[in-house]
This record gives C-alpha cells, structure tokens and sequence, in this order.
C-alpha cells in the first residue's frame, strides 16, 4: 500500500508544484508527508491486494466542485485554506489508489492514464510444460510506465483550461493513457 499512496501524494505535490503555488519545498514535502499519513491511515481496513477493485470508489480521490476531504485535511493540517487549496489542482480530477495500481483522469471524459502499475505477477505462474514442437512467436516488449512525472513542465499550469490539464497531465506517464476502454472504464 505504501508504493501506491506514495505514487498518489508525489503526483499531487507535482500538480501544486505545477501551478506555482508559492509553497516552499519543505511546505510541499510536509503536504506529501500528510496525505501519505491520511491515505494509509483511511485504506487500512480497506486493501485488498486479492480483489483490487474491491473497495476503489471508497480509495478514490475526487475533486471537482469540491476538495476531496482527505485532500483538504491534508492542506489543513498545515494551515492551508481549502480554497487556496482548490485552486491548485484542475477542476476535474480522479485518481484511484488501488492494491497493484494507481490511475487518474483530468476532465470527466479525459483518458484514464496509469501513474503506477506493480509488474510482479498477480498469481503463481503455471507449471512449466514440455517444449512445444511449435515454434512460439517472440513476445512484444512489455509497456514502459514512468515511476514519477518529471521535474518540471515547460509552463505554469494556473488557470489552465480543462484541454490543456489533460494535454500537460500526458507528460507524466510514457505510454500509459489508455485509449481504449479499460476493466475500470467498463465497470
């Protein structure tokens, strides 16, 4: 649980660092250091590495009219008010903090993008079978996913429209917006 929550406050603090906030980077480390702390302390009862979308919608992390509370807690804790807060982020952001996987979406129609995926096999692999006379096909390489958004993007991301939050959020993630409808978009 920890590498996703991880995953999950290091974006966040990306996306305030985006915006220019003014926070100092010992501000932005104590924001992360809290939202790790609240989202650990909230998913405790509800982490399930066997069923990893059992439970989503309560690890889900919403902001769109509103602060998502976990969100605002953690600005609050360090004396943040909840709307300066609010404005640090898109008007639409979904991010869901899952057991092997942690995914968000900027807009309510934008692309799903994977922020962090756990490559370790899910179950134990088969037992091995004797050689096939059948010359089997190489393996496409597997899909390269970034550990953590780059440093900085090429300009501010205050008052962005909601197109360009998505176009300036594709940079976090090599090849990892899905563009067809995945088992979370499906549900």
């Amino acid at each position: 649980m920890r590498l996703e929550v991880k995953s999950a406050a290091d974006f966040l603090v990306d996306l305030v660092r985006l915006n220019n906030s003014g926070l100092t980077e010992s501000q932005m480390d104590k924001f992360r250091e809290n939202v790790c702390d609240i989202l650990v302390r909230h998913y405790t009862d509800h982490w399930f590495p066997d069923k990893p979308f059992k439970g989503s919608g309560y690890r889900c992390i919403r902001i769109n009219g509103k602060m998502d509370p976990l969100i605002a807690r953690a600005g609050f804790m360090m004396g943040l008010a909840v709307s300066f807060l609010r404005s640090l982020f898109p008007s639409e952001l979904t991010m869901w903090v899952d057991p092997m996987e942690v995914a968000y979406r900027i807009g309510e129609n934008g692309s799903i993008c994977i922020l962090y995926e756990d490559d370790k096999p899910r179950k134990s692999p088969p037992p091995a079978e004797a050689p096939s006379p059948v010359k089997a096909l190489p393996s496409p390489p597997p899909q390269q996913r970034a550990s953590s958004p780059p440093q900085a993007l090429s300009q501010p991301a205050r008052n962005l429209s909601e197109e360009a939050w998505t176009r300036d959020a594709s940079r976090w993630t090599r090849s990892s917006c899905l563009a067809e409808p995945t088992s979370r978009q499906l549900l």
